[in-house]
Formats: structure tokens, sequence, C-alpha cells
């Protein structure tokens, strides 16, 4: 039986639990966004063309390849 190979893991430099609290700024409610969800986002605006490429080194070092995976762009909707 021969040893699976894999992939050295890549640590990344940033907390991806991390919360940032935003406040709706017509009701003064407020609310929390994971890090991992706003890079998703901005993978997202990126496939859609509304923000520049990312550049490859920095995309590399700050969003791994699953939250990357998660953040694919669908003009359709699944029911």
């Amino acid at each position: 039986m021969s040893p699976i190979k894999t992939q050295p893991t890549v640590v990344f430099p940033v907390d991806f639990g991390t919360l940032f609290e935003f406040v709706d700024s017509n009701t003064g409610e407020a609310f929390g966004v994971s890090l991992a969800t706003l890079l998703q986002c901005l993978c997202i605006a990126e496939q859609r063309y509304l923000v520049p490429p990312l550049e490859p080194d920095w995309e590399g070092q700050m969003i791994p390849p699953a939250l990357r995976a998660m953040a694919v762009y669908s003009n359709g909707y699944q029911h």
C-alpha cells in the first residue's frame, strides 16, 4: 500500500472567523460579518468585474482554495 500524497499545509496569516461589526444606518441595528464572508464577497465581485483582478500572490496568501471554491458566482438559480 502506497502512502497518500498530500499538499503541504498552508498557514494563513489571518483568522477567518474574525467578525466585523456593521450598523444599519436606517435602523441602528448592529450585525456581524465574518472575514471569510467578506473575502467570499470580494471573490464574487472579482468574478463579476466589479473590482480589479486580485493579485495572484496576494490571493494565494490570503484566500484558501476552499473559500475561493465556495465563492463561485452563478447567474442561475437552483430550486
